[in-house]
C-alpha cells in the first residue's frame, strides 16, 4: 500500500534504532511512503512518546479523518492516546491503528477501499444539454449523493480555444484512423477535438465529459463522434449532446463492469417481436470487431464510426435523471444493420422478455449498451 505517512518522533527518542524498529513496522504492515494523499483521509506514523507536541504543529496539513499509526514501542501509544483526545476535542475524526499485524492491514485496507468508494469524482458538461434532450439533464445534489460525483460545468468558448490549437497526441489507434480514412475524409479536425477533450479531461482532473456537440457541427462543421469513440475506449466517459443522464449511465456501467459501453438511440421497436434497433454514430472502439469511417447521420458531414458489434448478450438501461431507479433490458443483438437512413452503427437486439414497457414510461431517449447480463448487479446498486 502506498501511502503518504507523517513520521512523528521525539528529539529524546531520535536515533538509528527508533527509526530502524518503525521502518520495520511499516513493512509488516505492507505501507511503502509516498506521496500518495487520498484527500479524505491522514495517516501519522506515532514512532515514539513526547510527539503530542509535534502533532499539533502538522494538524493543519492534515485531512479531517486522522489515522494514528503506532506499534506501541517507546511509548507511542501512550503518546497517540493523547493525540487521539486532543483530535476527538477538535472535532477531526481520528483512531488509532495498533495491535497486531493481520489486525492493523485488514483496518487498513477497509479504510483506503472505503475511501475509494466515497472519494469525490470531477465529470464536466461543455454546454447544456441539446435541446431536444428536455429530460436529460441531472439533479446535481442527487448526482453528488448517489455516485459522489461532481458536475462542473465549461463554456463552450473554452473548449473552442483548445481546439483551435488544432493539436493532438498521437497514438496506434489514430494512426489506424488516419490510414483508414486515406482521402475519403478529412480525419485530422474529427482528431483536432480527441485533442482537446482530452487536454480538458487533464486539466480538470475529470473522470468524463459529456459536449454538446451538434454545436460544433453547426460552427465548424466537425463532429465528435471519433473523439468520443477513443476517450471511451481509453476509460474515461464520454456522451455526446450534452445528455448528463447518459454520461452517469455510462458511468455507473463502467463501475459495475469495468466495461465500456455504447450511448445509443432506439430506432425502431417491434414489440410484437421483442427486438429493437439500436442506432447512433459513435461507439467505443473497443466494442467492435471491426469498423469503418463514414459521414455523420444527420448532418452528413464530418466522420462517424460503422462499427460491426459481436452477437453476444448485452444489458441494455437507463438511469432516470434522479439517479433513483433504471430501466433494464437483457437481450442478445442478433445481427448487425445497415440502413442509410439511420445513424451508422446499428444492431438489432431480441430480447426474451416483454419490450413494451419502453413505449409507455422510458427514462429518455439514449440508452446505454454493455456486453453480459448485468441487471442484477445494476439492482444491487439500488439496494445498496
Amino acid at each position: 500500500m502506498n501511502l503518504k505517512i507523517y513520521r512523528l518522533r521525539s528529539t529524546l527518542a531520535n536515533t538509528d534504532l527508533v527509526k530502524k524498529m518503525n521502518d520495520e513496522f511499516l513493512e509488516s504492515i505492507g505501507v511503502t511512503n509516498s506521496d500518495f494523499n487520498d484527500n479524505i483521509n491522514s495517516f501519522v506514523l506515532i514512532e515514539s512518546g513526547g510527539t503530542e507536541s509535534l502533532f499539533v504543529k502538522i494538524l493543519p496539513e492534515l485531512n479531517k479523518n486522522v489515522y494514528l499509526l503506532t506499534s506501541g514501542e517507546n511509548n507511542s501509544l501512550p503518546a497517540s492516546l493523547e493525540i487521539l483526545t486532543y483530535l476527538n476535542q477538535k472535532g477531526y475524526n481520528g483512531e488509532i491503528l495498533h495491535g497486531n499485524v493481520n489486525y492493523v492491514t485488514s483496518r487498513l485496507k477497509s479504510i483506503l477501499d472505503n475511501s475509494k468508494k466515497n472519494t469525490e469524482v470531477l465529470f464536466g458538461s461543455i454546454g447544456k444539454p441539446s435541446d431536444w434532450l428536455i429530460s436529460s439533464n441531472v439533479n446535481e445534489r442527487v448526482f453528488l449523493s448517489k455516485l459522489h460525483a461532481k458536475l462542473i460545468y465549461i463554456d463552450f468558448e473554452n473548449f473552442l480555444l483548445e481546439y483551435e490549437k488544432k493539436e493532438y497526441i498521437p497514438t496506434d489507434r489514430t494512426e489506424e484512423l488516419v490510414k483508414k480514412a486515406s482521402d475519403k475524409f478529412d480525419i485530422q479536425d474529427a482528431l483536432y477535438v480527441y485533442g482537446a477533450l482530452k487536454r480538458i479531461i487533464k486539466m480538470r482532473n475529470l473522470v468524463g465529459l459529456t459536449i454538446r456537440c451538434f454545436d460544433l457541427i453547426k460552427l465548424k462543421k466537425v463532429t465528435a463522434c471519433i473523439a468520443l469513440a477513443l476517450l471511451n475506449e481509453e476509460g474515461y466517459i464520454a456522451t455526446c449532446e450534452g445528455d448528463q443522464t447518459a454520461m452517469a449511465s455510462m458511468y455507473l456501467a463502467r463501475v459495475l463492469t469495468g466495461q465500456s459501453s455504447f450511448q445509443t438511440n432506439p430506432s425502431l421497436i417491434d414489440v410484437t417481436k421483442n427486438e429493437i434497433v439500436f442506432a447512433h454514430c459513435t461507439l467505443p472502439l473497443d466494442m467492435v470487431d471491426s469498423y469503418r469511417l463514414d459521414t455523420h447521420f444527420e448532418s452528413n458531414l464530418g466522420v462517424a464510426i460503422k462499427g460491426e458489434m459481436r452477437e453476444e448478450y448485452v444489458t441494455v438501461f437507463r438511469l432516470n435523471n434522479e439517479l433513483s431507479d433504471a430501466f433494464i433490458l437483457e437481450g442478445k443483438i442478433i445481427r448487425n444493420e445497415d440502413n442509410k437512413r439511420r445513424c451508422r452503427t446499428q444492431i438489432r437486439v431480441k430480447f426474451d422478455e416483454n419490450i413494451a414497457s419502453i413505449l409507455k414510461n422510458p427514462y429518455g431517449n439514449h440508452h446505454i449498451i454493455m456486453y453480459g447480463k448485468h441487471r442484477a448487479d445494476i439492482k444491487k446498486f439500488f439496494r445498496e
